[in-house]
């Protein structure tokens, strides 16, 4: 340290040549140009001069439009244009102020607040070289918030607590969860005004769905989306459980999703896909599964997710046999970032069902990994600016975005993914090496529902639907199909186009010597 006249002494120095730089707040660094030989004896004169700088950056208030209060802990973004990876934030003060040190240039200055859509600063800023630009002000109009409520129960009225209960945005990729109480009630806060699909999933019963469309207005309170779930009857008793934890801290991580990959050796059945959620204290519980090796993926929005044992691909993944205890997961935390990417995933140009792996890597590291909904919608928030390669593992198979997802200046929505049927056992093909017919989705319905099957060779094919005493109601396929895999809708129609009754249906799918019946719910 020097004196406060500016001169230093370094002592006790072994013989040796020595570089001697300078530095202090405030200054730019400096350097003696030349090396310093010691070799025992005192070297005095080595001065070095250093050139003083002048802070520079952005400075302004973020306030509530309608009230003019000011808004705390709003993030403020500047992105330089020229080098969008030299970016900055910082947070406002309780009074709304803030203060970000950036080096001259010109910004795009972002305004990001818990309850208030995003602003964008209308004009780019240009921070001059002898200080701070000042007054680059933001006022926010608060969203105002509606919410979707009802009752998760089962067919005979009894609530079901401690249900999941999910609604996502039809038109984007908004969602919303939350857990049914006690009652089988629920409560799903702070939903933008739009059109949402509400969904609930008990272990112990088929995944439920609202019949229709619930529309919410701004500001809308919708009540009564009650949700009915089937009982399932699970043949298996098998279990596989564990924990979920944060890698640095090992603070239990609650609301992380589990899922359980396995392939089938059940006639009929070519894989098995299980799903459950971690509870508040990180424990998890995979159960009434059969006994045949499962692959285990664990993710939180937070975190990178991953494969048992702390592996980021399906084949890299330890294979777990039930009964199995201590099957913990530590996940790293993701570092947060102002982008995001979004799309869906189909294979061969049907929607698909059921839940994918998504991986966001650069220079082949992977930067994020996530999950898709159900119908496989996708979502990958808070990346950081830059160039990503996104690909995407099922239990159908494998794809990729097929070309670059540039973040660099904006996010990217309608980033649409279409699988390769490749297989995720030893490159299999995942044609249909046996005949089967899968539980239609959604179940219970009302407006249509889907039943998909799966033909393993040439023949005369027959879908039909059949009420509870037998009389054939509606035939939905009827003739020669190559060997793949098909879907059928059913609207609720026999076969004079009037609608029919509620109550109880099945389903069955003939294939000359081979034929499979499942039960459905029609709902009013």
């Amino acid at each position: 340290m020097g004196s406060a006249d500016g001169s230093y002494t370094i002592g006790d120095l072994h013989p040796d040549t020595y570089n001697v730089i300078a530095h202090k707040q405030d200054y730019f660094p400096g350097e003696y140009p030349d090396l310093i030989a010691i070799d025992g004896n005192d070297v005095s004169g080595i001065d070095i001069a250093l050139n003083g700088f002048i802070p520079t950056g952005i400075r302004g208030t973020v306030t509530d439009a309608d009230t003019g209060d000011p808004i705390a802990d709003a993030r403020i973004i500047a992105i330089n244009v020229n080098d969008p990876h030299m970016h900055r934030a910082t947070l406002t003060g309780e009074d709304g102020s803030y203060e970000l040190t950036v080096r001259p240039g010109e910004y795009l200055v972002l305004a990001r607040a818990w309850g208030y859509p995003p602003y964008d600063y209308p004009e780019h800023v240009f921070v001059p070289e002898d200080g701070y630009i000042e007054n680059i002000d933001f006022v926010m109009t608060a969203i105002d918030f509606g919410s979707i409520s009802g009752q998760v129960t089962d067919p005979e009225g009894n609530s079901v607590p401690h249900a999941y209960v999910r609604a996502r945005m039809q038109d984007g990729f908004l969602w919303r969860h939350t857990r049914t109480d006690e009652n089988g009630e629920y409560t799903l806060g702070n939903i933008l005004q739009g059109t949402y699909t509400v969904r609930a999933f008990k272990f112990g019963f088929e995944p439920g769905t609202y019949p229709d469309p619930v529309v919410v207005e701004e500001g809308q309170d919708v009540t009564d989306i009650n949700i009915v779930l089937e009982p399932f009857e699970s043949p298996f008793d098998g279990y596989i459980n564990g924990t979920v934890t944060d890698e640095d801290s090992g603070d239990p991580i609650a609301d992380a999703r589990v899922l359980a990959f396995a392939r089938s050796d059940r006639p009929h059945h070519h894989w098995i896909m299980r799903r459950t959620f971690t509870a508040e204290d990180g424990s998890y519980s995979v159960e009434n599964i059969p006994d045949v090796p499962f692959r285990l993926f664990a993710v939180h929005p937070e975190y990178i997710g991953e494969f048992y044992d702390n592996v980021h691909h399906f084949r890299d993944a330890t294979p777990v046999t039930p009964d199995a205890e201590g099957i913990d997961f530590a996940l790293t935390f993701r570092t947060f970032g102002i982008r995001s990417i979004s799309g869906t995933i189909s294979i061969q140009g049907q929607d698909y069902l059921g839940e994918c792996v998504i991986y966001a890597t650069i220079d082949d590291q992977i930067v994020a990994v996530g999950v898709s909904d159900i119908d496989g919608y996708y979502t990958l928030n808070d990346l950081e600016v830059g160039t990503y390669d996104i690909s995407v593992f099922s239990v159908y198979g494998e794809g990729d975005l097929g070309y670059p997802a540039d973040l660099t200046f904006d996010d990217l929505s309608g980033a649409d993914i279409m699988l390769d049927p490749t297989s995720i056992d030893d490159n299999n093909g995942l044609l249909p090496n046996t005949s089967y017919l899968n539980q239609n989705y959604p179940n219970p319905f009302n407006a249509q529902t889907m039943i998909s099957f799966n033909i393993v060779e040439t023949a005369d094919v027959e879908l039909a639907v059949f009420n509870v005493i037998g009389q054939k109601v509606a035939v939905l396929t009827d003739g020669v199909y190559q060997p793949g895999r098909y879907q059928a809708i059913w609207n609720g129609h026999d076969q004079n186009g009037k609608l029919a009754a509620t109550g109880i249906y099945y389903y069955k799918l003939s294939i000359a010597d081979y034929s499979e019946t499942r039960r459905m719910t029609l709902l009013k």
